[in-house]
Order: structure tokens, then sequence, then C-alpha cells
């Protein structure tokens, strides 16, 4: 008997700590990410969420990953209903040779298509979250990506 009110103790516990995250993403309208100018239509689009506490750009700490397939289109929406509001940096890349992986030249930067949020272009340094991150809110719905970046 015991141990069956400590199970249903831990259970309730557990219960209780997920329930206001479920309400909170109940809350939330979904955040569309809109890549336009596709320049490979056959890549699957691979799509990294950095939060402000993640180590951006270090792929390593990616929040979460999200895959898109643009299925030959120049222009290819994602819509994401798993996020909270707040600010997040969203990594992206074409994944030409469908390793799963970010591809980098010997010098160190990518091999492959890669965009972030606010069209950051990569050049000669690497991005801060400030320059790349955007505020997902009820006002601010959508993410529209249009410049790619590859090796120098």
């Amino acid at each position: 008997m015991r141990n069956i009110i400590s199970i249903l103790f831990i259970a309730f516990c557990f219960m209780s700590f997920s329930f206001p995250v479920e309400q909170e993403l109940a809350k939330t309208k979904p955040l569309k990410l809109v890549f336009k100018n596709i320049p490979n239509t056959s890549a699957n689009i691979r799509i990294g969420v950095f939060r402000r506490q993640d180590n951006f750009p270090d792929i390593g700490s990616v929040f979460r990953f999200y895959d898109l397939n643009p299925n030959g289109q120049s222009e290819a929406t994602l819509e994401i209903k798993d996020l909270e509001y707040g600010e997040y940096v969203f990594g992206c890349f074409l994944d030409v040779n469908g390793n799963g992986t970010l591809d980098m030249s010997p010098e160190g930067f990518p091999s492959e298509p890669v965009t972030l949020s606010n069209n950051f272009v990569i050049t000669s340094y690497a991005p801060s979250f400030e320059d790349c991150k955007v505020t997902y809110s009820k006002k601010s719905l959508e993410v529209v990506f249009e410049k790619y970046s590859t090796a120098m």
C-alpha cells in the first residue's frame, strides 16, 4: 500500500511540473519559417534552433532540430507549433550531400549553403546571438530566410 501511494505521489509531481509548459504552448500561435530563393531545391533544409542560453553558433548546443524538404520548389514553409514565445536564433543549412551534417571547408567555413535568422550573411567572423536573434511573439509569427552563405 505504501508503494502504491509513493508511486501515485511521484506520478502527480511529474504531471504538475509538465502541465504549465503544456498550458504555455497552448497559448502560442504557430511560428512560420519561410525559405525563399532556395539555391538547391533537392536538398533537405536542416534547421537548428538556439535559445539565448545555448552556445550559438556551436551546432552541438542546438536546442531543437527540424527538417524541411522543399520538394523541388524554390520557396518552402515550415510551421513550428512546439516553441514558447521568446528570443531565438535559427541556423539553417541545405544538406546537399544528405549526410545530416553541416560540412565545412578546410578553412572552417560552411561548404553547404547556410542561412541564418535576420538574413545574417557569414563573412569573415562567426555571428553572435545578437546578430541573428529574432523575437517570436503574438505580434511576430514569421521569420523569412532569403540570403544564403557558402565557403569563402
